[in-house]
């Protein structure tokens, strides 16, 4: 009986995992025994902080999503997180101090301070937006 209960849960989690990935997951819908609560949040997960770089410096961005939702079968909240780096947008709002590319690779082109911005749109979601700073020496 033990083995049929984490046979089910791990069956569960991997029905949840391979759903949200696909983009199948929306507010509030309903997968198998569980039901997304809320709009993903992004972060930037290397970056704490400002990023300092030295002109012609290289720092590559690592933007993960995480997911909330509700399990029915062990009634407690659980959360998906997956790395979405390659599939953001980026931009700089100082050009002319770091550039970014569309992988999140930031390179450091003048003395000064920027604002990286990063965009991810989940399936079903409003898009999420989340700042890294630069400061350049």
């Amino acid at each position: 009986m033990r083995h049929l209960k984490i046979l089910a849960l791990a069956s569960c989690a991997l029905l949840v995992a391979f759903l949200s990935g696909c983009g199948g997951g929306h507010g509030g819908a309903s997968l198998w025994g569980s039901s997304l609560t809320s709009r993903p949040i992004i972060r930037v997960t290397n970056a704490v902080g400002t990023i300092d770089l030295r002109v012609g410096d290289k720092f590559q961005l690592r933007v993960e999503r995480e997911i909330e939702y509700w399990d029915d079968f062990l009634d407690l909240y659980r959360y998906i997180t997956d790395d979405v780096t390659y599939h953001s947008e980026y931009w700089s709002g100082a050009p002319s101090v770091a550039l970014v590319d569309g992988n999140g690779v930031v390179t450091a082109v003048g003395v000064g301070a920027a604002v990286i911005h990063i965009k991810h749109q989940a399936s079903g979601y409003k898009a999420a937006v989340v700042d890294a700073y630069v400061r350049v020496r």
